[in-house]
């Protein structure tokens, strides 16, 4: 199954992350997916996502926003998403296989 967790800005999600790693032996009991939005309150999301990486985060971040701007997308790239989607985005886009070997380079997932 799945357990999902959410934060409500930037730096809570920077926060749980931590926490995560702190209290964690090994990738297992880490975030396997983060779901990132651009614009968020306290911290925005291409800014938490540089800061997760910088944690030593290694799972897939998917940066979420609210348009497709192509330099948008390169910045939340260059910052560390594995993808970035503009929204609305359908849940069925995750059940592509592709995905996930293109955003982990066919590693665990």
């Amino acid at each position: 199954g799945y357990a999902l967790d959410q934060a409500e800005d930037g730096l809570m999600s920077i926060n749980k992350v931590k926490a995560k790693i702190q209290n964690s032996s090994g990738q297992k009991n880490q975030y396997d997916v983060i779901l990132m939005d651009f614009v968020m309150p306290n911290v925005d999301g291409p800014t938490a996502t540089k800061a997760v990486r910088d944690l030593g985060y290694m799972g897939l971040i998917f940066g979420l926003k609210g348009n497709a701007l192509d330099c948008d997308v390169a910045y939340f790239l260059s910052c560390g998403a594995n993808e970035v989607m503009a929204k609305p985005f359908k849940l069925s886009y995750f059940q592509n296989e592709k995905i996930w070997c293109r955003s982990s380079k066919c590693g665990d997932y």
